[in-house]
């Protein structure tokens, strides 16, 4: 029987209910709008060659794995609709983040209004109190930060927003028997699944929260699953033929020490004693999420064997959830239901069935946070009724207001974590601490500090902040003694310290450790160059370009070392080079033509200049190159002339002037 005016807290607000909780929403992530880009935003939106074509890039994006706009990277993922709204928004609003967080802050808002619009029918025998306070609780709840303040969030929020979408058509189609609302619920569970693949559990998830419906037998639901099963089979038929397609297979560095120590360690006792701790982890937040971190790779989370307290206890504890699962289906129990749901929403993330690309990470118990929102309700709701029959107005303001306080620490939270969002250092720098033991989180932050370092203009605070950069990045070797990109960084950090001797030895371990690594040759040779160690810089070039003989700006450097030896011979030679690649440098042309002139070649040289000139006629520098060149040739009158040509560029140039008045004269 549904609960009347009289029996119902909150039925004054049941008009009222389509916009509060949208605006609820909102209302949390409100200050994400002024956020920029950060962390993987700039795998999938910033550096994404796909994404930057805008509208021309979108075949390209629907038929290629997640991340292959990248540079061709193959990551094993399938992820099409996040990047073609993307694509969308490059060509229509350009690169701006506040629209791309507008656009998060929408999709959770209306994503939250379907859920609650599917929980008001699964608990329509219930008060109001128990849908509202259990989607309160799902919004407020702060693990939802890493996917909402985060623009890349974006394929969970569609994958959200579609299941939400399934839940309420289907919901619809039970109540009115509409074939239109079945056809809805099949086209978002489509446009979930475009969206992150992951939604392929969406198809247990949608029949088990219908059958929490008291009218709904498990057999009612069965039509449902036998819709949603097969379109996921097909799903992933198709993904796995668009992975299987590409050029590139998987990169194995996916399941590498430092992205997921659980995949990587050949122990079975230290994968599956990890494996269960993971269990308990995620039950963890889920309930105290207040230690919140954009990263847990390598060795955050320690290996742990099946012996330790802590692989015991989580397997003891996912068997009793297994367990409760069995019961709640077998007696329509509403909290052995609710561990059904939330196994079901960590399949993927648990790592038992199959390893995958991290070991931990908040975003991966996004829908988890549903079953554990329905549970707290539904445990209040008991501790509070105890043994009546009847749910009393008195009763319901005392679910109302542990609901209430549940949800304002949680917004607290929310928003408090929102602000850590707003760029990379801001994220690293709340983080660094907290993830004290990850090499990836150490090594972002130093990487950061040493992007920031180089944008000051002051000298004392620029060396303060590289040498912050560098306890960083020596923390992230230190953790993890095979860290390449680690070495790299710190490497150009010590050059910017001008620690050549240190730099020098980091590079050249770099290079030990992988010899395949070719940024470690160049950035070696430029150490080289700038401790004015030129035939080193030459050598180690050289071996760069057999990596990357399309480098023009490392034919360039060795061109000018080999200047700097007075080889002009050898350095013409580079320069030529690095003209081959890219025959419109400005910079490499105007060196060539200065080469020319120091070997005594100065038609060559002038020649040299009037191409430069072509490119850019603007360019005072070479003009007045030019000019010398032709004073070296004894041609005076071309001389007059390009000195004229540069004071109707620039009348005050006091070079040209002082040289025109000698020659006039």
């Amino acid at each position: 029987m549904k609960p009347s005016q009289s029996t119902d807290l909150l039925f004054f607000l049941k008009p009222h209910l389509i916009w509060i909780i949208p605006v609820f929403a909102g209302l949390l992530y409100v200050n994400t709008l002024n956020h920029q880009f950060a962390l993987d935003d700039y795998s999938v939106i910033v550096n994404h060659s796909y994404v930057q074509d805008g509208i021309d890039g979108i075949g390209d994006i629907l038929t290629t794995n997640y991340r292959h706009g990248q540079g061709g990277f193959n990551d094993g993922l399938y992820r099409p609709l996040s990047l073609v709204s993307f694509a969308l928004e490059k060509a229509f609003f350009g690169m701006n983040p506040k629209v791309s967080h507008f656009l998060n802050l929408l999709f959770y808002a209306l994503g939250g209004l379907f859920l609650f619009r599917a929980l008001r029918f699964i608990f329509r025998s219930y008060p109001l109190i128990i849908p509202v306070g259990i989607a309160l609780i799902f919004l407020a709840h702060p693990l939802h930060t890493e996917v909402v303040a985060n623009v890349k969030g974006r394929d969970e929020l569609f994958a959200f927003f579609g299941f939400a979408l399934c839940q309420f058509s289907f919901s619809k189609q039970i109540e009115k028997r509409s074939i239109n609302y079945l056809v809805l619920g099949i086209v978002a569970f489509l446009f979930a699944l475009f969206s992150k693949e992951s939604a392929v559990t969406y198809s247990f998830i949608i029949p088990l929260l219908m059958f929490l419906h008291p009218k709904v037998s498990l057999k009612k639901t069965l039509p449902f699953l036998m819709i949603l099963l097969p379109l996921s089979l097909i799903f992933m038929f198709w993904r796995n033929h668009i992975i299987d397609s590409m050029p590139n297979p998987v990169d194995e560095g996916n399941f590498n020490l430092l992205n997921n120590p659980i995949a990587a360690t050949a122990d079975s006792s230290l994968r599956w004693g990890s494996t269960f701790h993971l269990q308990l982890i995620y039950l963890k937040k889920l309930i105290f999420p207040f230690e919140l971190i954009h990263d847990y790779s390598y060795n955050q989370i320690p290996l742990v064997k099946m012996t330790s307290w802590q692989g015991i206890l989580g397997l003891l504890v996912l068997l009793s959830l297994v367990a409760a699962s069995v019961w709640g289906l077998i007696k329509k129990n509403i909290l052995g239901i609710c561990a059904a749901i939330y196994l079901s929403s960590i399949l993927v993330a648990s790592q038992i069935a199959m390893p995958i690309g991290v070991q931990f990470a908040e975003r991966l118990l996004f829908l988890a946070v549903l079953p554990f929102s329905i549970a707290v309700v539904m445990v209040l709701h008991r501790l509070i009724t105890k043994s009546k029959n009847q749910f009393s107005v008195k009763d319901q303001k005392k679910l109302a207001v542990v609901s209430l306080v549940v949800c304002v620490v949680f917004s607290f939270k929310t928003i408090g974590r929102n602000q850590d969002w707003k760029n990379n250092l801001t994220l690293y720098g709340a983080d660094v601490e907290k993830a004290s033991q990850s090499a990836r989180a150490n090594y972002n932050y130093g990487t950061e500090l040493q992007g920031q370092a180089f944008l000051l203009s002051d000298e004392q605070q620029m060396q303060q902040t590289l040498r912050e950069s560098e306890k960083y990045l020596k923390k992230a070797i230190e953790i993890y003694p095979d860290y390449i990109d680690a070495y790299n960084n710190l490497g150009m950090t010590l050059k910017g310290l001008r620690n050549y001797s240190e730099a020098a030895d980091v590079y050249r371990e770099c290079i030990q450790l992988d010899p395949g690594y070719s940024k470690g040759y160049y950035n070696l040779g430029a150490v080289y160059f700038d401790s004015e160690q030129y035939e080193k810089c030459m050598i180690v070039l050289k071996e760069y370009v057999k990596f990357k003989p399309n480098n023009s700006q490392a034919y360039f450097i060795m061109a000018q070392a080999a200047e700097a030896q007075q080889d002009f011979e050898k350095a013409i030679l580079f320069a030529k080079q690095s003209l081959d690649v890219n025959p419109n440098q400005l910079d490499v042309l105007n060196a060539l033509g200065i080469l020319y002139g120091k070997s005594g070649q100065s038609q060559l040289a002038a020649n040299t200049f009037t191409q430069a000139l072509q490119i850019n006629p603007q360019r005072i520098d070479i003009w007045m190159n030019l000019a010398f060149a032709y004073h070296k040739m004894g041609d005076t009158q071309k001389e007059i002339e390009t000195l004229e040509k540069v004071l109707q560029i620039q009348p005050q140039n006091q070079n040209a002037i002082s040289r025109l008045q000698q020659l006039k004269r």
